[in-house]
């Protein structure tokens, strides 16, 4: 199990560093490619000074979109330690902010979170919802968008099956 959840990590790093500046905006680009190399860890950082970081970062945002993007530097943090409260709670911010804010891409992502920590919590209906609802936000998305999240949504979808067997 402690290997499917290494796997799903590095999936999702991989994935979210392919995306890189895709759509990002201009004032957002900075901020972006230094919460990418959080996510990406590239200094080996420990999990502690990643959360530290991701609410430094979350400190200084100057938007929503900031916000949300730093609350995912937290949240890997704390997958790292294994936290899933705190994961959890920092993963209902981000879904909270994205939602308020209207951000589209951040949709099927943050859902997708939210359903790969329930997972590990054991709730795996709870899990299920959150996927039903990220493969929703991912059909108001172009389609390369579209189809890279479906991807990941599907490959959660197998790990939440997996646990459940």
């Amino acid at each position: 199990m402690k290997y499917v959840f290494l796997l799903l990590c590095s999936i999702n790093i991989f994935c979210a560093h392919s995306q890189k500046n895709q759509g990002v905006s201009p004032e957002n680009r900075h901020f972006d490619a230094v919460s990418e190399s959080f996510l990406l860890n590239d200094k080996g950082l420990d999990s502690r000074e990643i959360v530290s970081k991701g609410d430094s970062l979350y400190k200084a945002s100057v938007n929503d979109w900031q916000r949300t993007k730093s609350s995912f530097v937290i949240i890997y943090g704390y997958e790292m330690l294994f936290d899933w409260n705190n994961a959890l709670k920092y993963a209902l911010r981000a879904d909270s902010i994205a939602s308020r804010a209207n951000i589209k891409n951040f949709r099927p992502r943050t859902n997708g979170i939210l359903a790969s920590i329930y997972s590990k919590l054991n709730l795996p209906d709870k899990s299920f919802q959150y996927l039903d609802k990220a493969l929703l936000f991912s059909e108001k998305l172009d389609k390369k968008e579209e189809l890279y999240n479906k991807s990941m949504i599907y490959q959660r979808m197998a790990a939440t099956y997996a646990r459940k067997v």
